[in-house]
């Protein structure tokens, strides 16, 4: 018996640890800009994960720093055009504080945004989400080429800690959707969607 609650406890230490872990993050500064490399395990399906990533009207509402996000583009155009604005401080010396990108969807898996206009030379990358069902893994990509180079303060581990506070606030979100039952639209409004 005791060995048998031993096990029992052991997964749950194991599984909470996997359940709990944050994200992977990896960037580099260098001459041919910067690139910037997450992923992480999210407890969610990929349909709640899809509708917290297109949600752009309220990303302002759990992504810290992120002052205004919202479609600019009216509703058939494709692909969606998407402002941002960002209150981030030194962050702002890599990810632009005002932008406007332009998101081609690819429902429930992919999202490949752009800069087209904003205080950024140029700012590509992708969302990528893997797995249908619960658990399901989140991919980020992105290469930005800033205005101006990044002060020396802005270092590797500056960029990772601040994209990491901002991925794992979408995890964060997705997870509370499914925590409360709360339904994904059925709608997507991207290339092959419904």
């Amino acid at each position: 018996m005791l060995r048998q609650t031993l096990r029992v406890v052991g997964l749950l230490i194991v599984g909470t640890s996997l359940c709990w872990a944050g994200a992977k993050v990896k960037a580099s500064v260098g001459l041919d800009g910067i690139t910037i490399e997450a992923s992480m395990v999210v407890r969610t399906d990929a349909r709640t994960l899809w509708s917290t990533l297109t949600d752009y009207d309220k990303l302002a509402d759990f992504i810290p720093d992120l002052t205004l996000s919202r479609v600019v583009s009216p509703p058939p155009a494709r692909p969606k055009l998407v402002e941002q604005k960002a209150d981030a401080g030194l962050f702002a010396f890599v990810m632009p504080d005002h932008v406007v990108l332009a998101m081609d969807e690819y429902p429930l898996g992919l999202i490949r945004f752009r800069a087209v206009s904003g205080k950024v030379l140029s700012m590509t990358g992708e969302w990528r989400i893997h797995g249908q069902g619960n658990p399901v893994r989140l991919v980020y990509t992105a290469r930005v080429f800033p205005l101006v180079p990044p002060p020396p303060l802005v270092t590797d581990f500056f960029i990772e800690d601040e994209v990491r506070k901002r991925f794992e606030a979408v995890a964060k979100e997705a997870e509370r959707r499914t925590a409360q039952g709360l339904p994904a639209p059925g709608h997507y409004y991207g290339r092959g969607g419904i």
